[in-house]
């Protein structure tokens, strides 16, 4: 029998689009927010990103909204997700930068 066995080479570098999508990203608040997401997604039976994917998070994490207006205005918060959850991210963003002075908020 013969075996065709090809060896790609590992990515070890994120591609432009992906680093990009990090920048000025707070790491901390970013984890933060998807355990949120988890959990509530938990309580729920559904999976994490049906509360808020990813993208979402990051975008959240630079803005740091905290009052439903300015969630509202981020990719991927609809009026629905706004009613919903929108208060437990905000009370989470706040929680978060009160417990960090230096870090600021929009």
């Amino acid at each position: 029998m013969i075996r065709l066995y090809t060896d790609y080479p590992q990515k070890t570098e994120r591609s432009r689009a992906e680093a990009k999508s990090w920048e000025g990203v707070d790491g901390g608040l970013f984890e933060t927010l998807r355990d949120l997401s988890r959990e509530l997604a938990t309580e729920r039976g559904v999976p994490a990103y049906m509360i808020f994917g990813n993208a979402t998070l990051r975008e959240l994490a630079p803005l740091r909204p905290t009052n439903l207006e300015d969630l509202a205005g981020i990719r991927g918060v609809g009026e629905k997700r706004l009613q919903d959850v929108g208060g437990g991210f905000v009370a989470e963003i706040r929680s978060y930068c009160e417990e960090r002075p230096s870090v600021g908020t929009v």
